[in-house]
């Protein structure tokens, strides 16, 4: 399954199953990791975890391995990573906070490198 078709097929299932906030990003060229990014912010912790757990199985269902799965619902924040994809799951709180469509919008037009996504060393 190509990019696009990923793409496609995690935006039908989060949009069936309620994810609210929708949002695919364009992230090659600034990402070393995927294709796209998708946003999406669940109603409550227990949708959030429902979310992460449907999207996993429809994209195992259709062929798709999922490489990463990371998070828990009650951190507020889960990540499904495909080949293609890196599927951000928000509390509304988390997403706020984060604000990860503001550190994408400053990033475009810049090519960063695989160690600028690094987290600093503890």
């Amino acid at each position: 399954m190509d990019k696009e078709q990923q793409l496609e097929l995690a935006l039908h299932c989060l949009d069936e199953h309620k994810a609210e906030d929708l949002k695919p990003i364009d992230v090659e060229g600034i990402s070393p990791f995927a294709a796209y990014y998708v946003l999406a912010t669940a109603p409550n912790l227990r949708a959030l975890g429902a979310l992460a757990e449907l999207l996993e199985d429809e994209l195992e269902k259709n062929r798709v391995s999922v490489l990463q799965k990371e998070g828990n619902p009650e951190s507020g924040w889960m990540i499904i990573a495909t080949s293609e994809l890196i599927v951000h799951l928000f509390s509304s709180v988390n997403r706020k906070e984060f604000d990860l469509e503001g550190l994408l919008a400053k990033l475009k037009g810049q090519k960063p490198t695989a160690d600028e996504f690094a987290l600093p060393n503890a």
